[in-house]
């Protein structure tokens, strides 16, 4: 009676922390879910905010745009001016354009962005072990090398974006 007492205590016991552990693995789980979620609403509130900076930046440079007929009459210096002033537009424009693909690429996840990568890579190791089998050495290397590019440029962003 004894032996059958303390078999049940036993059991009870490992079924209260096997419990316990799934409890907790199930609260890390919906903390990483919660963090996930913030972090696509933070990505589309910085998408939003760049749409109207993007959209106030093409008005005004559509305002700033002169005629034809002015653009003509326009001296040198004054051509020059305006174009220096459009190359600030412009990198301004690249700026917001970076930040655009920064969220998307938040929003699409490290899943999909790994998944992406690895299809280009499967295609370029495709291509590289084509040229080594027809000996193009030197194909090989440059085809693995855009490949080490790519590798880092995707490890760069990873960690640049958090994910």
């Amino acid at each position: 009676m004894k032996r059958h007492l303390v078999g049940a205590w036993t059991m009870l016991m490992v079924l209260t922390i096997a419990l316990v552990a799934a409890a907790q693995q199930d609260d890390a789980a919906r903390q990483r879910w919660l963090k996930w979620r913030q972090t696509q609403h933070k990505a589309i509130q910085t998408l939003q905010a760049d749409g109207v900076k993007l959209r106030a930046a093409f008005d005004e440079a559509g305002r700033t745009m002169p005629a034809p007929e002015k653009w003509e009459s326009m001296s040198e210096e004054e051509k020059t001016k305006f174009r220096q002033a459009n190359k600030g537009r412009w990198e301004e424009h690249l700026k917001i354009l970076t930040d655009v693909e920064e969220q998307v690429a938040i929003l699409k996840g490290p899943w999909q962005l790994q998944a992406e990568l690895d299809e280009a890579v499967k295609e370029l190791t495709a291509i590289r072990d084509q040229a080594v089998q027809e000996k193009a050495k030197k194909a090989a290397e440059l085809v693995q090398a855009l490949i080490d590019r790519r590798q880092a440029k995707h490890n760069e962003m990873m960690k640049k974006l958090g994910l």
